[in-house]
């Protein structure tokens, strides 16, 4: 497991969110596989099937919501990029955010003082970024 998190979704059942990577190469010589698992954390099971994420090294994780308030999971991942999932279907909502050249080794939310939600993330490039999750 690579990161972890918690967070509610719309229905309010409380999750805990994990990024994981399957551990040496693939059989094929592919990428290995990493995958973003939701679980629920009042019977311990997953919700919905896991979320397929191209990374071979790491993946963040962090849980927020989007300006009209629906929760959202940002992962960041070994390529420098973020993507933002809906929290309730597993969807991917827009395009990847790039900006980081190097792989993503933290993740936090929070807001401005303007009421904006956003998440900040640190990368091995020496960089720390704030993006906004409108919505």
């Amino acid at each position: 497991m690579e990161g972890l998190a918690v967070g509610k979704r719309s229905d309010g059942t409380p999750v805990a969110v994990s990024g994981d990577i399957l551990p040496g190469p693939a059989e094929n010589g592919d990428v290995p596989r990493s995958w973003i698992r939701i679980w629920n954390l009042d019977t311990g099971k997953p919700i919905g099937d896991s979320i397929a994420v191209e990374s071979d090294a790491s993946i963040e994780v962090v849980v927020g919501k989007r300006s009209d308030g629906s929760p959202v999971i940002v992962s960041g991942d070994d390529d420098g990029d973020l993507s933002v999932w809906d929290l309730d279907t597993g969807e991917r909502i827009g395009e990847p955010l790039t900006g980081h050249t190097l792989p993503i080794v933290a993740l936090a939310t929070g807001q401005r003082s303007d009421g904006t939600p956003v998440v900040i993330s640190g990368g091995s490039d020496r960089t720390i970024r704030v993006w906004s999750l409108g919505g």
